[in-house]
């Protein structure tokens, strides 16, 4: 099997030949400070999962998961304002 000169893939499509690397076209990722971890998403899986069963079981399963669902949505809508 032969060897190859590999050269690192850069997205510029050139290789990466200096010391510090290739950075043309770079730039900071936005927003610097990314947000903080909060439960919401899982309460938001939680309504679904519920909505879900609701379907085989009653509507008023169903309805607890649409309010449980919508409290998520202004929760997690609240904390990204918030942040």
């Amino acid at each position: 099997m032969s060897q190859r000169n590999h050269q690192p893939y850069v997205a510029s499509g050139r290789p990466d030949l200096s010391p510090e690397g290739d950075r043309t076209g770079w730039s900071e990722p936005s927003p610097r400070n990314p947000p903080q971890p909060t439960f919401w998403p899982a309460v938001m899986a939680l309504a679904i999962m519920v909505g879900m069963w609701g379907i085989l079981l009653d509507y008023i399963v169903v309805g607890a998961a649409v309010l449980l669902f919508a409290i998520a949505c202004a929760g997690w809508i609240g904390d990204l304002l918030r942040g």
